[in-house]
Parts: C-alpha cells; structure tokens; sequence
C-alpha cells in the first residue's frame, strides 16, 4: 500500500522549466500540485539574476498556463514572490492573468513582519498590504496568501474581509 503527500502548493523559481520539472513529476504520481513560476521585476528589492519584466513574465506564465493548468491534477498559481519584489505594473499583469484564466490561483505571501508590512505599504503607496492586491486585481476566492503569522497587521480585518477578495 502507498502512503504520502497526495496535494501540495509550492512556489517555484522564475524559470519555466521550474515549473515543468515540478508538474511533470507531480504528474507522474497524480498528485494535486497548486504552483507556478515566480514574478520578480523589482530592479530595487530583487537580485538582477532572479527578475524578468513583467511583460516577459506575463507571456511566460500565461503559457505556462495553458500547458499546465487542468493538466491531470496540475492546477496554476499567479506567483507573485510578494509585493515588494514587483513593480505595481508586473502585480497588474498578474491580476490580469487571474482574471483571463478561468480558475487559476493567485499565490503570495502576506504580512511576513511588521517592518516587511510598513515596507510594502510605502513601496506600493498602498494603505495595507492586502490593498497592494485589491489594487492589482489578484485577489479573488482563489487567492492564498500566506505568511508565519496571519495575524500581524491584519489592519482590523476579520478572516471574512479577508476571504471576500
């Protein structure tokens, strides 16, 4: 009898075939496997090796998705590393994609750590990080973020705010 992970979510790099090497052997187990390639284009907040612009990224995973999303157990997720990492433009393009592909996940992190939280705020001009989301598009009932602590920062929001997006 075998036994073990049978569902995962994962973030992968920026590369593509990132992305194909993680589904290909998610397939081969039939295994649901959420994940997809990471956004990076901030020239500021992401090491010049691990960025590529937002308009080279949105061709990339838009291809991305059609060839994975729905593949077996294969979904997709937008994956944006975290807001400060994007440029405002590259988070537009990512909503973008969630809102062209029907049932497609939007994956990021939230709230790391307070300076992380003031820091992103200040970034994107934005009056709370779930905001840089909201404005970008990416927020929708397929949106998981995650972070260690969902609870620093919440701002006053209930887990019901959060979860309308």
């Amino acid at each position: 009898k075998k036994s073990g992970t049978t569902c995962a979510m994962a973030f992968c790099t920026i590369h593509e075939h990132s992305v194909d090497a993680l589904f290909t052997e998610a397939k081969k187990y039939d295994m649901l496997m959420i994940a997809g390639k990471v956004l990076m284009d901030s020239e500021e907040y992401a090491p010049a090796e691990l960025r590529m612009g937002a308009e080279e990224s949105y061709e990339a995973s838009k291809k991305l998705i059609e060839k994975w999303h729905g593949n077996g157990r294969c979904l997709y997720a937008v994956t944006p590393r975290f807001p400060v990492t994007s440029t405002a433009k590259q988070l537009e393009l990512a909503g973008k994609l969630v809102k062209e592909h029907d049932g497609v996940y939007m994956h990021s992190q939230l709230n790391e750590d307070k300076d992380e939280i003031e820091l992103v705020k200040k970034v994107h001009q934005a009056d709370s990080y779930l905001d840089v989301y909201d404005k970008a598009g990416t927020r929708s009932c397929q949106s998981l973020e995650g972070g260690p602590d969902m609870t620093i920062g919440r701002e006053g929001l209930s887990w019901g705010e959060n979860a309308e997006g």
